[in-house]
């Protein structure tokens, strides 16, 4: 597929606005359209070939020549595979989760989840996104093959993806898969195709939403985005919560209350943060102040 046709399209695509109803997929798709954008101009160069060389290199079998991204040569992962190993594998596999690297991937993931869970969290979890071999279920197909209520197949979903957000081991390995994953995507489709399936793959979407602070640049430019509206007294306040511990944050929270609803609103602009429960939102502002301690570490 022709990478320069791929960044066209999608250069000329408009950010969508943070509208209050906008789905947390359809802010997700201009994210990763972006993200293989920089990963696009950061990681690579590109190389023009003409269309004789192009059906040349077909004929003897050279995939690797009509690839019109040329890898810098440095390793990308533990494996040693540079991003053009990645480009040629995903080209012959045509599909992510059959490459080698990222079932091995995959199998830590599995494993550490079945480690910390019972085997009827676990499943739910596989079940819910189609992974590990189980056939993907809807919340209330899964709820009606286990006996249970909707509300505790979202509980055990929501307490893996936590589980998984917050081990340094099991965020790192998710980013590699989110890697791996859009690489496929730009050697599976075809342009007109990308953002159609961004928007549609569940798997994608928690591997986005599990990893979204693991880049320290994006994380800093989200927080002083959100700190922007605030004076003060206010900002003050925040940066405190996001230096403290879940404590000082659950000391002071019936008193600064809408402070912690404003600044969470604007960190995640597509999520209904009133309509959550107390307990909820003093979990995510602790969730935001563990990732900036993290991200702040001399």
């Amino acid at each position: 597929m022709n990478i320069l046709i791929l960044r066209k399209i999608i250069l000329i695509k408009k950010r969508p606005k943070k509208a209050k109803g906008m789905s947390f997929k359809q802010y997700a798709s201009f994210r990763i359209m972006q993200q293989i954008l920089n990963d696009i101009n950061e990681l690579s160069r590109t190389v023009r070939i003409t269309q004789y060389e192009y059906e040349k290199n077909k004929k003897e079998g050279n995939t690797k020549g009509n690839f019109n991204i040329v890898s810098v040569d440095e390793p990308i992962n533990d494996e040693g595979d540079t991003l053009v190993d990645r480009l040629v594998a995903f080209s012959d596999e045509n599909d992510a989760f059959n490459d080698r690297s990222a079932d091995r991937k995959w199998s830590k993931i599995y494993k550490a989840i079945d480690n910390k869970f019972s085997t009827r969290v676990a499943t739910t979890f596989y079940k819910y996104f189609g992974i590990n071999g189980y056939k993907k279920m809807s919340g209330v197909e899964i709820a009606k093959e286990m006996n249970v209520t909707g509300a505790a197949v979202s509980l055990n979903v929501k307490t893996v993806m936590n589980f998984l957000k917050s081990n340094k081991e099991t965020r790192d390995i998710l980013m590699d898969l989110l890697s791996l994953y859009t690489e496929s995507l730009i050697c599976s489709y075809p342009a007109s195709m990308i953002s159609e399936v961004m928007i549609n793959d569940d798997v994608l979407i928690m591997l986005v939403e599990s990893t979204q602070w693991c880049n320290k640049k994006v994380f800093n430019n989200v927080m002083g985005n959100a700190l922007e509206s605030f004076y003060d007294d206010s900002k003050e306040f925040i940066i405190n919560c996001l230096e403290n511990d879940l404590n000082y944050i659950d000391e002071n929270y019936d008193a600064h209350r809408a402070n912690i609803i404003g600044f969470l609103e604007n960190v995640y602009p597509t999520k209904c943060i009133r309509r959550k429960s107390d307990v909820e939102i003093i979990s995510m502002m602790n969730e935001l102040s563990e990732n900036f301690k993290e991200h702040n570490i001399e």
